[in-house]
This record gives structure tokens, C-alpha cells and sequence, in this order.
């Protein structure tokens, strides 16, 4: 009845918070005594403060680009918390995988929490040189990557130029991420992630970074319910398919995070010629209330992408009627979310 799956990767854009400059960990370098050169520098692990605050711009593969702005909105003894500066935003990120670095980070490596475990970017201090393995971006990559830094003087972002180290990390089927560690920003000024078959999947690069700034920031933590493509090889006019998905937070997880504080479906829809090929989506609540509906599409300016977050709603069995004719293919994800928040003044 269901094509094949497929993850949908979507954000949505950002207000960029300005360049009020940034106070970076005290780089230490040490002079060559054959030269009485100045060797390049080591980078130690930084202190951040709450409030900090990076916005970068966003390319993933298929969609346009857009901009995100995190922020560090709570700490513990041994861990930062990094929340996105809107909510939904927050929630597309959780849900589509885009950027791992919202949630829990290590204090000690900045290691970024994915599947329960620390991924560490970094191994601090940093030297020219220095290599280390990873399993960071483990939710598209299972194994291990071999990351080596290479010292840089002039590394260019659209914050200026600086001194920092470029680091690659691939596995030993070719995936890469490409990323680098600027002191003086105190993280990365780029991320990029390219996979086996050499397609660049996303790019992080750094707009904005600002210091102890006030503003709320969120983090969702995510349950994926739904993500199937449908085409007409088993969805065809006027028959179509019709699954049922339970969309109940108090059950899920074992009733550990009690009900959704919100749902939100993403909707993919492709109509390569117009002329022959249709589409037709539905999605209904536990109570038959429809959340989305459209009917009888003919044309599209290549794949249109609907995300909505829905407040409203009633749990159960929600309905999701797909019809497809010819060439045409709809994707939807479905998913709920428990939504967390905090300010800084």
C-alpha cells in the first residue's frame, strides 16, 4: 500500500541577530626555538555563557536555503543547553535531522548528544595535526569517521576572517563532514555533510555570532510517527491509500513525557508535468477533524513543501488519504513533539 520511505529534511528562515563581537578562550602559542617563530596556536576548550548566541545559514539538498539562530539557554555542572530562537523551528530541526547540535552539550568536548549519546566534533585541546575519531551525524552515518585538524591562518566567514583549524572526518565509505573550530567565535564557522555517493546533504555556515544575549530558547524533543512517499504504483486514482497513525503523547514513550504539546506534519508534493499527472492529500485528527486538504493538484513550481504545527488537536487515530496519477508523488511526515523553554535577561 506505502512506497518506499523517505526522510524529509525541512527549516523555516530566522531573524539574524546582529555582530556584537565575541570574547573567544585565550588561544596559546608557543615560539619554535629553531626559528624563533611563533608555532601555531592550541585550541582549549571555550567557556560559554548563557545567552551566546550563533545564526547560521541553512542549504539542504532539494530545499532552499534558510537561516537559524542557537542559543545557549541553560547550563548544568557538566552540560550546555542549546535551544533554536523559535519553536517551530526547534521542532523541524528535531524532527528532520538537519541539526543535530540542539539539545544537550558536553561542557568537557562539546560533544553533541544524538540516539542518547555524546558525539564529540572535538578533540580539545587542538594542535595542528591532531586526529581523532567520531561518530558525530550518527542518524546518517552508523560508523566511525577519522577527523584530522589542520592549522589555518585565514580562515574567511561572513563574520570576517580568522585563525582556526580545518577539519575533515570520513569514513571509510566516503562520507564526510568538512567543519572547522575558530577560537575566537568559540565554534564552527561552517559544517558540511557529504555523503557516500559524493552529494553534499547539508551546509552550516556561520552569519552571526553574538555574546550573553537575552531571548528564549527552545528545544522539542521529537516522536516520529509518520514519513512514507506515495506514488501511483500503489496509490493510484480514485482508490488511493489510507493509513491510520495513533497520535497519542500519553502513550508514547511509555507515558514518560505525558501528552503532545504539539504535532506537525510535513507535506511534499511533485507533479513533474502538469499536463498528465494529479495528486490529492488529506489528513484528518482522532475526531475526523481535518488538518490539511487539498484536492485535485495539477501543477507545482517543482516540490512544494507544507509544514504546519498544529496546537489543536484531538489524539487518536489520525487519517491520511493519499491519490496519485501517473508520474506524480506525495511525501508525509507526521510527528509529535513535548516543546521546552527557557529565558535569558
Amino acid at each position: 500500500m506505502v512506497a518506499k520511505g523517505k526522510v524529509l529534511v525541512l527549516t523555516v528562515a530566522l531573524v539574524t541577530v546582529g555582530w556584537a563581537g565575541c570574547a573567544g578562550t585565550d588561544p596559546a602559542e608557543t615560539e619554535d626555538p629553531d626559528t624563533d617563530e611563533e608555532a601555531p596556536l592550541t585550541a582549549e576548550i571555550p567557556r560559554w555563557q548563557l545567552g551566546d548566541a550563533w545564526t547560521y545559514s541553512i542549504d539542504t539538498h532539494g530545499f532552499p536555503q534558510t537561516e537559524t539562530t542557537m542559543m545557549v539557554y541553560n547550563e548544568t555542572a557538566d552540560l550546555y543547553r542549546i535551544g533554536s530562537t523559535d519553536e517551530d523551528t526547534a521542532l523541524q530541526h528535531a524532527i528532520f535531522e538537519v541539526n543535530p547540535q540542539l539539545g544537550r552539550l558536553q561542557k568537557g568536548n562539546l560533544g553533541v548528544y544524538e540516539k542518547g549519546e555524546p558525539r564529540s566534533m572535538y578533540d580539545f585541546p587542538i594542535q595542528d595535526g591532531d586526529e581523532w575519531t567520531t561518530s558525530f551525524f550518527v542518524r546518517q552515518h552508523e560508523g566511525e569517521l577519522d577527523a584530522e585538524a589542520t592549522y589555518s591562518d585565514a580562515i574567511e566567514t561572513e563574520a570576517g576572517t580568522f585563525e582556526g583549524f580545518e577539519i575533515v572526518a570520513e569514513g571509510d565509505d566516503g562520507f564526510r563532514l568538512t567543519y572547522d573550530y575558530i577560537p575566537e567565535i568559540q565554534w564552527f564557522s561552517k559544517l558540511i555533510v557529504t555523503d557516500q555517493d559524493g552529494t553534499q546533504l547539508h551546509e552550516l555556515r556561520l552569519q552571526d555570532h553574538e555574546r550573553e544575549t537575552s531571548g528564549t530558547g527552545y528545544f522539542v524533543r521529537p516522536d516520529k510517527l509518520h514519513d512514507q512517499s506515495y506514488t501511483s504504483e500503489d496509490c493510484s486514482f480514485p482508490s488511493g491509500c489510507t493509513d491510520q497513525v495513533l497520535v497519542d503523547g500519553a502513550s508514547a514513550k511509555d507515558g514518560k513525557y505525558g501528552p503532545y504539546d504539539l504535532v506537525a506534519y510535513n507535506v511534499v508534493v511533485s507533479i513533474p508535468n502538469p499536463d498528465n499527472d494529479r495528486a490529492s492529500v488529506q489528513i484528518t485528527d482522532g475526531e475526523g477533524n481535518e488538518i490539511y486538504s487539498r484536492q485535485d493538484i495539477t501543477s507545482s513550481e517543482g516540490d512544494e513543501f507544507e509544514f504546519e504545527t498544529v496546537r489543536d488537536f484531538e489524539p487518536g487515530d489520525w487519517t491520511i488519504d493519499v491519490s496519485t496519477q501517473n508520474d506524480a508523488e506525495v511525501d508525509v511526515a507526521l510527528a509529535g513533539g513535548w516543546s521546552y523553554s527557557e529565558t535569558v535577561e
